[in-house]
């Protein structure tokens, strides 16, 4: 092909569309070298409408700033990004491969699905969906094939359609994500409910906000004055303490407190703010942790484990109480927002604390703290 009739973006030759969005088109391109080398990229810019806006502009930055920081096999890797007179545009690698709009619409092909599923790509990020088609059956039985493989599915169903010039746009194509949304959705992602021990090591090296972390839990305070109260000196066991704000406040009102938490990095964090507090680095679905206490207090651990590991913690709690000890526990409930954590009815609470317990008492609350999702509080005695 002569340089004439080559489209050319600033060193690379654009070769064909791939796919068009909210905020741009992406194209397969090719960048040549020297004695025939030749490399194919994937290259997203921005429509034309929007390259002078500022602040679409600062969201596709943000989105390639923010992309370059998730590092994994299964991910698209950002190569570069480049300023153009027509605009800035993002240079990423390119994978030939199926969009999860086909696979959820159940166009792929069995294998094609399998190997997606199989790959386990920590996140997948479904912006274009709109609220009807992310919560219509067929979609989201193919969702929830790919949530069940240990992929988080990050939807944000804010903003509107751009993907055509404004005298041009399809209301029918759905929302997409308005300025800033993506950096909320990273961010989000980043900080939600990880799904192996290295990743809460990831989580607790990293700023990054824990909704889950609060000082103190009227709900739970409420239920520990009645089934513990401070007055008998109990002896307590917190479940994935994270920083220990919650252990820390109760060793000051005389409690005898040993915190544990599966992060290496947040019980180190935590024992340089309070020496007083047992620390301890440990999982609780396999725990090495002799003892017996009083109270075990749960604030979000069980709902971050699957089936197995439910069973295995009730079975720890069991071995840890004394008899007729209690679990003081909160957990997500049915209704909220899909975040990676199994959300209860309260029957089915009742079935994953199991047999060793009876319920003392069980209420409808708010998570509280930033983590807003409807919850159940209750408190199992053991038997």
């Amino acid at each position: 092909m002569s340089d004439d009739a080559r489209t050319m973006l600033d060193r690379y030759e654009l070769i064909a569309p791939i796919a068009r969005g909210g905020m741009g088109s992406v194209h397969l391109a090719r960048l040549a070298g020297a004695g025939g080398f030749q490399r194919l990229y994937a290259i997203k810019r921005m429509h034309p409408h929007l390259a002078d806006e500022e602040e679409f502009v600062a969201m596709l930055l943000d989105e390639a700033r923010l992309a370059a920081r998730i590092h994994h096999t299964n991910a698209v890797a950002i190569i570069d990004v480049r300023e153009h007179p027509e605009g800035p545009f993002v240079v990423m690698d390119y994978v030939d491969g199926v969009t999860l709009a086909r696979l959820a619409a159940g166009d792929a092909s069995e294998l094609v699905s399998a190997t997606l599923c199989a790959t386990a790509a920590p996140v997948v990020l479904a912006p274009s969906m709109n609220h009807a088609m992310l919560t219509a059956p067929a979609v989201q039985e193919n969702l929830s094939r790919v949530r069940a493989r240990g992929v988080r599915v990050a939807h944000a169903a804010v903003g509107y359609e751009v993907a055509d010039d404004p005298a041009h746009r399809d209301e029918m194509l759905g929302p997409a994500m308005a300025p800033g949304a993506f950096a909320k959705v990273i961010d989000a992602v980043a900080a939600a409910l990880p799904l192996r021990a290295h990743d809460w090591e990831t989580l607790y090296a990293r700023d990054l906000p824990r909704p889950w972390e609060v000082p103190r839990d009227a709900a739970l305070d409420e239920l520990l004055r009645v089934f513990a109260p401070p007055e008998t000196h109990p002896r307590m066991l917190e479940l994935g303490c994270g920083l220990g704000d919650h252990a820390i406040a109760r060793t000051h009102e005389g409690w005898t407190v040993t915190a544990l938490d599966v992060s290496a990095r947040a019980i180190a964090r935590a024992a340089s703010r309070e020496s007083v507090v047992t620390w301890v680095c440990d999982d609780v679905t396999r725990s090495r942790l002799h003892g017996r206490f009083d109270v075990v207090v749960d604030r979000g651990c069980l709902h971050a484990l699957d089936a197995a590991g439910r069973a295995r913690c009730a079975a720890q709690v069991a071995r840890w109480l004394r008899p007729e000890g209690v679990w003081v526990l909160k957990a997500h409930a049915e209704g909220g927002v899909d975040v990676g954590t199994t959300r209860f009815s309260p029957d089915a609470l009742d079935a994953s604390v199991g047999e060793g317990f009876v319920r003392g008492a069980m209420r409808a609350v708010d998570f509280g703290g930033s983590a807003a999702q409807p919850s159940l509080v209750a408190a199992y005695v053991r038997r």
